[in-house]
C-alpha cells in the first residue's frame, strides 16, 4: 500500500546542478519505495501562513526532511526547517555543522541520516546515536571518455574561491544559465578533464562517481572535509592554488579509492531510504525521546 509524503526543503529551484539531482533522486527513491510524494517546498515556503502546506500536511501520512544545505551555523531557516509539521519525520542527507540552538527538535524524527562521520559526531549531541544513520548524499544515487589532459575548474559558495576559479580559462560553475545550462553539459565537460578543481561538495560527489581526478577547496561547512575523511582522501584538500600542480599525482591515484566510496553509495542510500520509511510505523506506535 503506497503512503503519502511531502518533501520539505526542495533545493531543485535554485539553479544548482547537484541539488537538482539530488531531488530527482529523492523522487525516485519514493516512486521505488511506493511513497507517494504529494507535494514538496523549498525553505522559503515552509511557515504556518503557507495554506498549501498546512493543507499538504493535513492530508500526508508522514513529512521527509531534506537536509541538505541548511543545517549548519544554526540559522533561521533551520529551526523552522526541523520544528515544522506534527507528523511523523524522517531526516535525510544531511550535514549537521555547528548546530547550537536546535533543543528537542530532533527527537521528533524516527530516522536521522547524515552525509559524514563529523556531522554525526555533531548530532549525536542532541539525539541518541541509535537513531543516526551514516549514508552517503543522495547524488550518488544516481546512475553514472575520453580524457584530453586539461585542467578544468569549478566554482563555489565562498566569494573568493569562486572570483579566483572565473579567471580560469576551463571554468563551469554548477550555477544553471544560459551559458552553463545542465546536468549533462556539466557531466560531459567533467568527463573530459585530466584533473577537476573545485570548492562545490556536488562537483566532488560526481568527479568521484565518473572517475575523474580531483582536488577540493573547503566549502561553508565540512561538508566537503567529512566527505574526504570518510572514503579516505583527505590528501585531496587544498587551500591554495599554488597546490593544484603538487597533488595533480595524488589526485590520479586515489581515483579507485573515491569511486569505490560512490559505487558503494548507492546501495547504502536505497537500504537508508526503505529503513527510513519503516521507521514510521514505529513512529506512529510512538518515538521515545533520547
Amino acid at each position: 500500500m503506497s503512503r503519502k509524503a511531502i518533501l520539505l526543503n526542495d533545493t531543485s529551484n535554485e539553479n544548482h546542478l547537484g541539488c537538482g539531482l539530488v531531488i530527482q533522486n529523492i523522487k525516485k527513491l519514493c516512486r521505488e519505495n511506493k511513497v507517494t510524494l504529494l507535494d514538496t517546498f523549498e525553505r522559503k515556503n515552509i511557515h504556518p501562513a503557507n495554506p498549501r502546506l498546512l493543507s499538504n500536511i493535513e492530508l500526508c501520512d508522514f513529512i521527509i526532511v531534506n537536509g541538505e544545505g541548511s543545517l549548519h551555523h544554526s540559522s533561521e531557516a533551520t529551526s523552522g526547517l526541523i520544528e515544522f509539521g506534527d507528523k511523523p519525520k524522517v531526516l535525510i542527507n544531511a550535514v549537521w555543522d555547528k548546530m547550537f540552538l536546535v533543543g528537542d527538535s530532533l527527537n521528533n524524527f524516527s530516522y536521522i541520516s547524515v552525509r559524514e562521520n563529523r556531522s554525526c559526531s555533531e548530532i549525536i549531541k542532541s539525539v541518541s546515536k541509535a537513531r543516526v544513520h551514516i549514508v552517503p548524499d543522495m547524488i550518488f544515487y544516481a546512475t553514472g571518455s575520453v580524457i584530453i589532459h586539461k585542467i578544468g575548474y569549478g566554482d563555489s559558495v565562498m566569494d573568493f574561491v569562486r572570483e579566483k576559479f572565473k579567471k580560469e580559462r576551463n571554468y563551469f560553475p554548477m550555477q544553471v544559465s544560459a551559458s552553463y545550462p545542465d546536468i549533462y553539459a556539466y557531466v560531459n565537460w567533467l568527463k573530459s578533464l585530466d584533473l577537476y578543481v573545485t570548492g562545490r561538495f556536488h562537483g566532488v560527489c560526481l568527479a568521484m562517481m565518473f572517475q575523474v581526478p580531483f582536488l577540493a577547496v573547503p566549502s561553508n561547512s565540512h561538508k566537503i572535509e567529512g566527505l574526504l575523511e570518510d572514503c579516505g582522501c583527505s590528501d585531496l584538500l587544498i587551500r591554495d592554488k599554488k597546490e593544484v600542480l603538487l597533488k595533480k599525482k595524488r589526485a590520479k591515484e586515489l581515483v579507485p579509492q573515491a569511486y569505490s566510496y560512490a559505487a558503494s553509495a548507492k546501495q547504502k542510500i536505497e537500504e537508508s531510504f526503505k529503513a527510513a520509511i519503516h521507521s514510521i510505523g514505529v513512529s506512529k506506535r510512538g518515538v521515545k525521546n533520547g
